[in-house]
């Protein structure tokens, strides 16, 4: 089968976002299924662009990264990338089974699903949240009714949770386009990683954007309580975002500078290794989840998780068993969580197998690029 995919916000390595881990399994597993996968993959910059073609050339993937600058002075330079853009995706639909939308088709790409519909190509869109899960500026509202009008254009649009299916009714998805197919993660790369040396106990880890919605605030405020009975608790917080400076300043605030660690972006080779190497690992997101492959890649690294009962999360989690939920932005009932856990090693590590155990079974991306598939 020949696919095109449309992955408007990066791949995975370069990026670690949720969708972009998406494009990257999905096309990987389609070509290691015998199928010809092509796709145009956003890239913020020429170095990027190198990079992304390193990474396609050792996968063996055939991409066509592009680069579209709005903040230069000189808009006119787009005309030129933007035909150059419209150029290969007129060839690759004609040569096209199928063409994947792995993120809504916005700004320049706006008339891409009209334009695959007058090629009568069988179109699959991908809702993973973002444009109508997390509140933005005003032009996502403009941006979100011109993708609502697409929808007549589209064959089936995908969704990864019960929350995503609820949120595509009523945005105006007829049903019976709909399919819920969760995203994955690559078990054996984090179960199999090698730990690091991590300082404190108990060693907690997150990993996620440092933007307020996704509760990283609670999980520090977290450490007061847990800090009195475990002296010498360890928060490792890994990534970026633009509330890093605020969360850096509350931890000078509540004393906690000794116990918390903001790491960075790490690099996805190093990544299971901190998930391998924490005692907990907490997602207390505040907004509604659309999923969270984050939790996913603890699960699968067999590390007891902590996590917010709200949005695609609490469809992961069954209390007590592969998990504990607790409800957004209660940061006493987080310590609570972390503390029942750390005084019941027997529990928490039955907790960890039984995560283990079900991203194994039903997560791993060899299943879910095969549930793609069957739709395709």
């Amino acid at each position: 089968m020949n696919i095109f995919m449309f992955a408007n916000t990066g791949i995975f390595p370069l990026k670690i976002g949720g969708t972009a881990n998406v494009a990257f399994h999905l096309i990987n597993e389609w070509i290691s299924l015998g199928h010809n996968v092509k796709s145009v993959i956003r890239v913020e910059n020429h170095e990027e662009k190198k990079k992304i073609l390193k990474i396609a050339q050792a996968k063996k993937m055939k991409v066509f990264p592009f680069q579209l600058d709005y903040k230069s002075p000189f808009l006119l330079k787009l005309i030129p990338q933007i035909l150059s853009l419209l150029k290969y995706f007129f060839k690759q639909i004609k040569e096209s089974d199928v063409v994947h939308f792995n993120n809504p088709p916005v700004d320049f790409s706006l008339p891409f699903p009209f334009l695959a519909k007058l090629f009568g190509k069988k179109q699959i869109y991908h809702l993973q949240g973002g444009l109508f899960v997390e509140k933005k500026k005003f032009v996502w509202g403009i941006l979100r009714t011109f993708f609502i009008m697409q929808l007549v254009f589209l064959d089936k649009i995908i969704v990864s949770s019960k929350y995503m299916y609820s949120l595509a009714k009523r945005i105006g998805v007829d049903e019976t386009k709909l399919k819920l197919i969760p995203v994955g993660v690559n078990v054996s790369r984090f179960n199999n990683a090698n730990p690091i040396s991590l300082e404190g106990f108990p060693k907690i880890v997150f990993v996620g954007r440092l933007v307020k919605a996704k509760g990283v605030e609670v999980l520090i405020r977290s450490l007061l309580l847990v800090k009195k009975v475990y002296p010498h608790v360890k928060l490792y917080i890994i990534g970026e975002g633009s509330s890093k400076k605020e969360f850096k300043e509350l931890t000078k605030k509540l004393g906690l500078l000794n116990n918390t660690l903001f790491s960075g972006f790490v690099d996805a080779s190093i990544l299971p290794s901190y998930y391998k190497s924490a005692d907990i690992c907490i997602f207390p997101s505040i907004y509604q989840e659309p999923f969270g492959i984050v939790l996913l890649e603890a699960m699968a690294s067999e590390k007891p998780v902590i996590a917010s009962n709200i949005g695609g999360m609490k469809e992961i989690i069954k209390n007590g068993v592969n998990g504990l939920l607790i409800e957004p932005g209660d940061w006493k009932g987080l310590a609570e969580s972390i503390l029942y856990l750390t005084n019941n090693e027997s529990l928490a590590r039955k907790i960890a197998q039984a995560g283990y155990q079900i991203t194994a079974q039903k997560y791993d991306w060899k299943y879910i690029a095969k549930a793609f598939l069957e739709e395709i």
